[in-house]
């Protein structure tokens, strides 16, 4: 089956297409970056960008409080995970379903064997100890995405733990993808970054896109100890992948950006519950997570109703282990997430007459 990403709207004729598909901040950019991308396009779109983002990799090194030399800037996290596959170029990984798509295109392009651990919809698609006997000293790599996308479960401490434990042993280099860690409120004290900036064997992945809101400039970094792994990444990458534009985005970011952060954060936190509520008031079962969106299921034919009514949601029958009725939903600003309620509220008394 051919895997798509949410946030593809221009797939969609339909104008004010009100977009649920992109799990970003629900106010995008804040007016800083805004304006220094604005400026970087005026006084800098003439040089080539910095092929190292020097700038950028002093202020992320300093914000963790890590060597700069532990740091991998890339054209979003995906071409990270593309570039760390083509230079580990592992024979066997082991992949969570349902998950990012992108871990199994990129194992795929090496002709990696695959093998899949199955999460459950009775365990509420959380992540267990059962997943620690899978990781056998045949493996070469594991994925594993906390928050996942698209159940949104956070990975337990002591768990997490405990696999980082076995993959040292078992000598499987481990890839822990936190792109929506920063969604949660203890976000900062979750991350493996300062530790992986430590311990070769492990690659952390962030993104300044979900958080900062900014999909269309495609900026993410890595952190691992293996200073020898970064420079390998390094020699495989295109040319000036990350751009003038991107680079000021994320040097603001990281200067203005935890006060626009948290104010995601708070309306997540009052938002979600009643989208959840209204959810499951049309008759959909919502799973539990800790990320800017919810993961249910419901009716096959829920995509294409609230398409009649300008609104697109993330059909998840795509994903590995998942089937038609599963969807996802980002958490937007409260004038938008009534709009929704309302169009959910209008199929309700459509299909009752």
């Amino acid at each position: 089956m051919e895997y798509l990403h949410g946030g593809d709207i221009e797939a969609y004729s339909q104008e004010n297409m009100l977009d649920y598909s992109v799990n970003i901040h629900p106010f995008g950019p804040c007016p800083e970056v805004v304006e220094t991308v604005i400026q970087s396009v005026r006084t800098q779109t003439s040089r080539y960008p910095d092929p190292f983002c020097r700038k950028l990799r002093k202020r992320l090194a300093n914000r963790w409080e890590i060597p700069e030399k532990s740091l991998i800037l890339g054209n979003g996290a995906a071409e990270l995970i593309f570039l760390l596959v083509q230079t580990l170029r592992p024979k066997k990984g082991f992949l969570i379903a349902p998950s990012f798509a992108e871990y199994r295109r990129a194992l795929e392009s090496v002709k990696c064997e695959i093998r899949w651990f199955e999460l459950e919809e009775e365990k509420e698609f959380r992540l267990t100890k059962d997943y620690l006997n899978g990781l056998t000293e045949d493996l070469e790599i594991a994925f594993l995405c906390s928050p996942d996308n698209p159940s949104g479960q956070r990975i337990p401490e002591k768990l997490l733990d405990q696999i980082i434990e076995k993959c040292e042993k078992q000598k499987i280099f481990l890839v822990l993808d936190e792109s929506f860690l920063e969604f949660t409120e203890q976000g900062r004290r979750w991350s493996k970054c300062a530790w992986a900036a430590e311990h070769p064997g492990i690659l952390v992945l962030r993104s300044f896109t979900k958080i900062q809101g900014i999909p269309g400039l495609r900026l993410g970094y890595g952190v691992s100890g293996d200073s020898r792994l970064a420079e390998a990444m390094e020699g495989k990458r295109q040319p000036w992948s990350v751009s003038t534009v991107a680079q000021a985005a994320g040097i603001a970011s990281l200067e203005y950006g935890e006060e626009w952060a948290q104010k995601a954060r708070n309306l997540i936190r009052e938002e979600k519950p009643r989208l959840e509520a209204a959810l499951e008031k049309s008759g959909m079962k919502v799973y539990p997570g800790e990320a800017d969106f919810l993961f249910f299921r419901g009716r096959e034919d829920l995509q294409e109703r609230l398409l009649g009514k300008g609104i697109l949601i993330r059909d998840c029958s795509d994903y590995p282990g998942l089937s038609k009725g599963y969807f996802r939903i980002a958490v937007k600003k409260p004038e938008e997430n009534e709009r929704l309620i309302q169009a959910l509220e209008e199929i309700g008394k459509e299909d009752n007459g």
